[in-house]
Protein backbone atom coordinates (compact mmCIF):
# COMPACT_ATOMS: atom_id res chain seq x y z
CA UNK A 1 0.00 0.00 0.00
CA UNK A 2 2.59 2.65 0.72
CA UNK A 3 4.33 1.67 -2.91
CA UNK A 4 0.71 1.84 -4.73
CA UNK A 5 -0.10 5.50 -2.31
CA UNK A 6 2.92 7.20 -3.29
CA UNK A 7 3.62 6.21 -6.60
CA UNK A 8 0.02 7.90 -6.93
CA UNK A 9 0.11 10.51 -5.31
CA UNK A 10 3.95 11.66 -6.00
CA UNK A 11 5.99 14.53 -4.25
CA UNK A 12 6.95 15.00 -0.86
CA UNK A 13 5.41 11.68 0.31
CA UNK A 14 6.88 9.53 -2.64
CA UNK A 15 10.35 10.76 -1.65
CA UNK A 16 9.75 10.34 1.63
CA UNK A 17 8.49 6.92 1.69
CA UNK A 18 11.34 6.42 -1.15
CA UNK A 19 14.21 7.22 1.61
CA UNK A 20 12.84 5.03 4.33
CA UNK A 21 12.77 2.09 1.93
CA UNK A 22 16.84 3.34 1.35
CA UNK A 23 17.53 3.71 5.03
CA UNK A 24 15.88 0.23 5.30
CA UNK A 25 18.00 -1.21 2.36
CA UNK A 26 20.89 -0.28 3.96
CA UNK A 27 20.59 -1.94 7.22
CA UNK A 28 21.63 -6.07 6.40
CA UNK A 29 19.40 -8.26 7.11
CA UNK A 30 21.05 -9.97 10.05
CA UNK A 31 21.68 -6.76 11.99
CA UNK A 32 17.94 -6.13 11.67
CA UNK A 33 17.18 -9.77 13.03
CA UNK A 34 19.77 -9.53 16.14
CA UNK A 35 18.20 -6.21 17.22
CA UNK A 36 14.53 -7.83 17.08
CA UNK A 37 15.62 -10.77 18.25
CA UNK A 38 17.11 -8.70 21.33
CA UNK A 39 14.19 -6.79 22.40
CA UNK A 40 11.68 -9.75 21.59
CA UNK A 41 11.42 -13.02 23.16
CA UNK A 42 11.78 -16.08 20.42
CA UNK A 43 8.53 -16.72 19.16
CA UNK A 44 6.71 -16.92 15.55
CA UNK A 45 5.68 -13.27 16.10
CA UNK A 46 8.84 -12.27 16.20
CA UNK A 47 10.14 -14.14 13.26
CA UNK A 48 7.20 -12.66 10.87
CA UNK A 49 7.91 -8.87 12.15
CA UNK A 50 11.82 -9.22 11.35
CA UNK A 51 10.50 -10.96 8.09
CA UNK A 52 8.23 -7.99 7.19
CA UNK A 53 10.77 -5.68 8.93
CA UNK A 54 13.62 -6.61 6.17
CA UNK A 55 11.01 -7.42 3.21
CA UNK A 56 8.94 -4.51 2.73
CA UNK A 57 10.93 -2.36 0.98
CA UNK A 58 11.26 -5.43 -2.75
CA UNK A 59 6.81 -4.96 -2.54
CA UNK A 60 6.50 -1.10 -2.17
CA UNK A 61 8.92 -0.58 -5.23
CA UNK A 62 7.47 -2.57 -7.28
CA UNK A 63 4.18 -1.39 -6.64
CA UNK A 64 5.20 2.17 -7.02
CA UNK A 65 7.01 1.72 -10.18
CA UNK A 66 3.95 0.11 -11.73
CA UNK A 67 1.61 2.40 -10.51
CA UNK A 68 3.94 5.57 -11.24
CA UNK A 69 3.18 5.81 -15.35
CA UNK A 70 -0.19 5.04 -14.54
CA UNK A 71 -1.48 8.08 -12.59
CA UNK A 72 -1.86 10.40 -15.77
CA UNK A 73 -3.54 7.62 -17.80
CA UNK A 74 -6.59 7.91 -19.36
CA UNK A 75 -8.05 5.62 -17.63
CA UNK A 76 -7.00 7.03 -14.22
CA UNK A 77 -8.08 10.34 -15.57
CA UNK A 78 -11.72 9.07 -16.27
CA UNK A 79 -12.14 7.92 -12.71
CA UNK A 80 -11.53 11.34 -11.57
CA UNK A 81 -13.63 12.81 -13.74
CA UNK A 82 -16.37 10.50 -12.65
CA UNK A 83 -15.58 11.73 -8.82
CA UNK A 84 -13.42 8.53 -7.38
CA UNK A 85 -11.91 9.42 -4.19
CA UNK A 86 -8.32 8.62 -4.23
CA UNK A 87 -8.73 5.77 -2.01
CA UNK A 88 -11.00 4.54 -5.28
CA UNK A 89 -8.97 4.79 -7.66
CA UNK A 90 -5.58 3.11 -5.66
CA UNK A 91 -7.62 -0.02 -5.06
CA UNK A 92 -10.01 -0.11 -7.44
CA UNK A 93 -8.14 0.86 -10.66
CA UNK A 94 -3.98 0.52 -9.81
CA UNK A 95 -3.74 -2.15 -7.32
CA UNK A 96 -5.32 -4.72 -9.69
CA UNK A 97 -2.79 -3.93 -12.64
CA UNK A 98 0.26 -3.92 -9.92
CA UNK A 99 -1.28 -6.94 -8.59
CA UNK A 100 0.49 -9.50 -11.18
CA UNK A 101 4.28 -8.22 -10.72
CA UNK A 102 3.57 -8.02 -6.74
CA UNK A 103 2.38 -12.22 -6.89
CA UNK A 104 5.23 -13.02 -9.05
CA UNK A 105 7.91 -11.04 -7.04
CA UNK A 106 5.32 -12.49 -3.82
CA UNK A 107 6.48 -16.21 -4.74
CA UNK A 108 10.27 -15.36 -5.26
CA UNK A 109 10.39 -13.99 -1.90
CA UNK A 110 8.55 -17.16 -0.20
CA UNK A 111 11.42 -18.54 -1.20
CA UNK A 112 14.09 -16.02 0.14
CA UNK A 113 11.98 -15.73 3.45
CA UNK A 114 12.25 -19.33 3.93
CA UNK A 115 15.71 -19.25 3.51
CA UNK A 116 16.03 -16.17 6.00
CA UNK A 117 13.60 -18.13 8.60
CA UNK A 118 15.86 -21.36 8.08
CA UNK A 119 18.89 -19.08 8.55
CA UNK A 120 17.67 -16.99 12.01
CA UNK A 121 16.35 -20.54 13.16
CA UNK A 122 19.72 -22.50 12.59
CA UNK A 123 21.58 -19.14 14.54
CA UNK A 124 19.18 -19.62 17.12
CA UNK A 125 17.69 -16.03 16.71
CA UNK A 126 14.17 -16.99 15.59
CA UNK A 127 11.64 -19.41 17.53
CA UNK A 128 11.84 -21.09 20.88
CA UNK A 129 14.02 -23.87 21.10
CA UNK A 130 11.95 -26.98 21.36
CA UNK A 131 10.09 -25.75 17.93
CA UNK A 132 11.29 -27.85 15.52
CA UNK A 133 12.48 -26.27 11.87
CA UNK A 134 14.73 -26.89 9.19
CA UNK A 135 17.48 -24.76 10.83
CA UNK A 136 17.21 -25.52 14.03
CA UNK A 137 17.60 -29.46 12.41
CA UNK A 138 20.43 -28.84 10.65
CA UNK A 139 22.20 -26.39 13.78
CA UNK A 140 21.12 -29.53 15.92
CA UNK A 141 22.68 -32.15 13.82
CA UNK A 142 26.04 -30.21 12.36
CA UNK A 143 28.25 -32.33 15.15
CA UNK A 144 26.96 -35.48 13.77
CA UNK A 145 27.45 -34.38 9.98
CA UNK A 146 30.64 -36.84 9.69
CA UNK A 147 28.76 -39.86 11.11
CA UNK A 148 25.13 -39.22 10.54
CA UNK A 149 25.06 -37.14 7.21
CA UNK A 150 21.50 -37.22 7.10
CA UNK A 151 20.65 -35.28 9.52
CA UNK A 152 21.84 -32.54 8.12
CA UNK A 153 21.27 -33.41 4.33
CA UNK A 154 17.51 -33.64 4.61
CA UNK A 155 16.05 -30.92 6.06
CA UNK A 156 18.89 -28.68 3.64
CA UNK A 157 17.01 -30.43 1.05
CA UNK A 158 13.68 -30.00 1.85
CA UNK A 159 14.84 -25.83 2.05
CA UNK A 160 16.10 -26.40 -1.32
CA UNK A 161 13.26 -28.57 -3.14
CA UNK A 162 10.57 -25.54 -0.98
CA UNK A 163 12.50 -22.93 -2.41
CA UNK A 164 12.40 -24.29 -5.74
CA UNK A 165 9.09 -25.15 -5.57
CA UNK A 166 8.15 -21.48 -5.11
CA UNK A 167 10.43 -20.15 -7.52
CA UNK A 168 8.88 -22.34 -9.82
CA UNK A 169 4.86 -21.31 -8.92
CA UNK A 170 6.05 -17.71 -9.36
CA UNK A 171 7.09 -18.16 -13.14
CA UNK A 172 4.53 -20.39 -13.66
CA UNK A 173 1.98 -17.53 -12.39
CA UNK A 174 3.50 -15.07 -14.57
CA UNK A 175 3.64 -16.59 -17.79
CA UNK A 176 0.21 -17.79 -17.12
CA UNK A 177 -0.89 -14.20 -16.03
CA UNK A 178 1.14 -12.54 -18.48
CA UNK A 179 -0.05 -14.93 -21.29
CA UNK A 180 -3.39 -14.50 -20.61
CA UNK A 181 -3.12 -10.38 -20.55
CA UNK A 182 -1.06 -10.98 -24.33
CA UNK A 183 -3.48 -13.28 -25.79
CA UNK A 184 -6.32 -11.37 -24.55
CA UNK A 185 -5.56 -7.60 -26.05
Amino acid sequence: SLGLIGGYRGGRLDRALLWLGDVQLALPFIVVAIGVSAVLDPSLAGVILILALTGWTTYARIARLTVMPLRHAAFIDAARVNGATEARIIGRHLLPVALTPLVAIACQQAGAMILYASALSYLGLAVPSDTITWGSMIADARDLSTTAWWATVFPGFAIVLTVIGFTVLGFWFNRRIVGQRRFSS
